[in-house]
């Protein structure tokens, strides 16, 4: 993994004060790509880059990388697993100076152009400087499993990694306003989708997306969408289940060993939960040289997990490197990836990643994940309520449930069913997310009016796509296509990238994702049991109660961190005076969570995140 950076001048070439915020802004992407920075000066054209080398460690690997000529330069942040035959298409017609996936893409581009990303199977965010066309290309993988911003105004084009590289440009932080739009957004979704960010003028490159800025016009073109699960989804696949579970067992394998490429040690994350259970038994299988890392939940034994990794260890044949957690952990940990983020973020299970990313960056580079399996296969609850509301829809009696469903208290799961009469698209991102619900939404917040339809367009605009589809595969769709990009893919990113550890992510494989989606529902959820696929595939390499026990993944016990080890912080930034919030009914949320009468973390994370998030930004 690495980090990017480019900036394009509008009015001449840099100047000697512009390197040196050229090498300022390269800095803050150093955990990134710890082994080598770089960059490139090109008339009015500087590529930066941070290097975490992976695969060809030789400087050949190095970047920014050239052709032969100069004419096109590249910055990569990435895997290509698929390099080595895309490059036996090239050999004759490039000269090749190393081994490296990163010069691989660099001729693709110069044979395929914008549609090299259609030929590329892995995950990938890079900035292209063509000179034959004057023009600067970003793209990033079909999941988005790596991020990509950039910035346009009268004077500068600029994208990177991470906003806070864009920020140390004098000229663009000096222009940057906070979004209200994605206050509200973040709110609802506990993240922000795409292409919007916590600035009004920087933007995400979408998932699955290239985007082209013509210098000469300065201008970008309109986004090209290579790949969308959209076009597979409307396939019915009428294979047996035997035929089926056969050939996820293959596609899950050929996907794990892909992405044992690699120059350095390796490892994976075991959480004892069925995908990553199964991506540790094909590691084995396939002769892997691997290391595997584990939380233990020192003052927390119902969030533990350590009895079924210890059965997947003794099953598979392997030991597992346990990282004990503590409460007294939190505290410094929460504050330090909390910095390092740098938009609202809601999520408290990176924290334990964060805390096992850091012992495991001691003596690994890369580490396998089991993340995208369950919005591939089916995997949460809310799918399930979904398919009820359906049937309540059908039998016109949706508004009876959502009647009863008021009687309950506001911290119940079933109180979420007061939203039944939403569109489907709407439910999706407030179910089994903490979200607020309009009606507490609006004691919240201190002033302004916000929109449902607004606040979802994202989400609206991909239901859209997915008319044709089962209610189940609209379900899939949605989270797929926004949760998965914009939430648990930024998750894993940046708290390995925080440590400097690369993630890869076997179940968001292309053949993999593309064949679930033809899929029939029944194979994904079965009466009750969600992921049921997945589960009947690890029947065959584990029991049957392992494989159908109830999965917490890096659970967290945050509802007790927040009246024990991080209340101090959390009373510290929920009550800071600022224009957004209303400090009364902050406290009613608080005061009920510490006392237990009711759990409102997931709000109370919210409110800490964009406070925390608001601080930051009106203090530089």
């Amino acid at each position: 993994m690495c980090g990017i950076f480019g900036i394009v001048y509008r009015n001449g070439n840099p100047s000697e004060k512009d390197l040196y915020e050229i090498r300022s802004a390269l800095k803050t992407l150093t955990k990134r790509g710890p082994d080598l920075t770089s960059y490139l000066v090109s008339n009015n054209v500087i590529l930066g880059h941070t290097r975490l080398a992976i695969i060809d460690l030789s400087p050949a690997g190095n970047q920014p990388m050239s052709n032969e000529d100069g004419s096109v330069s590249i910055v990569f942040n990435g895997e290509a697993y698929n390099y080595l035959a895309l490059k036996k298409r090239l050999t004759g017609k490039h000269k090749f100076k190393g081994n490296s996936d990163t010069e691989v893409l660099l001729h693709l581009y110069e044979e395929k152009g914008t549609k090299l990303c259609k030929n590329i199977e892995g995950m990938a965010a890079f900035g292209i400087y063509d000179k034959n066309i004057n023009s600067i290309v970003l793209a990033r993988d079909r999941f988005g499993k790596k991020p990509l911003y950039y910035y346009l105004d009268t004077n500068f084009f600029c994208f990177a990694s991470e906003i806070k590289a864009l920020r140390k440009i004098k000229a663009i932080r000096n222009k940057l306003t906070l979004d209200q739009q994605s206050l509200h957004k973040f709110l609802f979704y506990g993240y922000i989708p795409h292409s919007s960010t916590i600035f009004d003028e920087i933007h995400k490159v979408p998932a699955a997306t290239v985007v082209r800025f013509d210098i000469t016009k300065w201008q970008l073109g309109k986004p090209y969408k290579y790949w969308d699960l959209s076009e597979f989804a409307v396939n019915r696949c009428l294979e047996s289940r035997s035929v089926v579970l056969d050939k996820v067992d293959g596609l899950l394998r050929s996907s794990v060993e892909k992405r044992l490429m690699s120059d350095v040690p390796l490892g994976i994350f075991l959480s004892g939960g069925v995908d990553s259970s199964l991506i540790s038994y094909y590691m084995k299988q396939l002769g892997a040289d691997f290391s595997s890392f584990s939380v233990s939940y020192k003052n927390s034994p119902e969030a533990d997990e350590t009895e079924y990794i210890n059965y997947v260890c003794e099953k598979v044949g392997f030991e597992t490197h346990t990282c004990e957690f503590a409460d007294s952990d939190v505290p410094k940990l929460f504050t330090e990836i909390y910095d390092y983020i740098d938009e609202y973020f809601a999520d408290a299970a990176i924290i334990p990643l964060y805390f096992i990313s850091k012992i495991a960056s001691q003596k690994i580079k890369v580490v396998l994940s089991g993340d995208g399996g369950d919005e591939i296969f089916g995997g949460y609850t809310k799918y399930t309520a979904q398919k009820y509301i359906d049937y309540a829809n059908r039998l016109k009696i949706s508004w009876l449930v959502s009647h009863l469903a008021g009687l309950f208290k506001k911290d119940n799961p079933l109180y979420k069913l007061k939203v039944l009469d939403l569109p489907l698209y709407i439910r999706q991102f407030i179910f089994g997310s903490g979200s607020f619900m309009p009606e507490e939404y609006v004691q919240l917040m201190r002033e302004g009016t916000f929109s449902l339809e607004q606040i979802f367009q994202e989400a609206r605009d991909f239901y859209q796509k997915s008319e044709m589809f089962t209610p189940l595969n609209k379900c899939l769709y949605l989270d797929a296509s926004i949760q998965l990009p914009d939430f648990y893919l930024v998750k894993g990113d940046q708290a390995t990238m925080a440590a400097s550890l690369e993630m890869r992510n076997p179940f968001l494989d292309k053949q993999l994702s593309e064949y679930a989606f033809t899929l029939p529902d029944k194979l994904k959820i079965h009466g009750n049991i969600t992921k049921y696929l997945t589960k009947m595939l690890a029947e065959r390499y584990f029991s049957h109660d392992f494989a159908h026990r109830k999965k917490r993944g890096f659970g967290v016990p945050l509802d007790k961190w927040i009246r024990g080890p991080l209340k101090p912080i959390f009373k510290e930034y929920l009550f800071v005076e600022n224009p957004l919030f209303s400090r009364d009914y902050i406290k009613i949320l608080f005061d009920k969570h510490v006392s237990s009468e009711e759990d409102n973390r997931f709000k109370l994370l919210r409110i800490f995140s964009a406070n925390y998030c608001y601080n930051k930004y009106h203090e530089t």
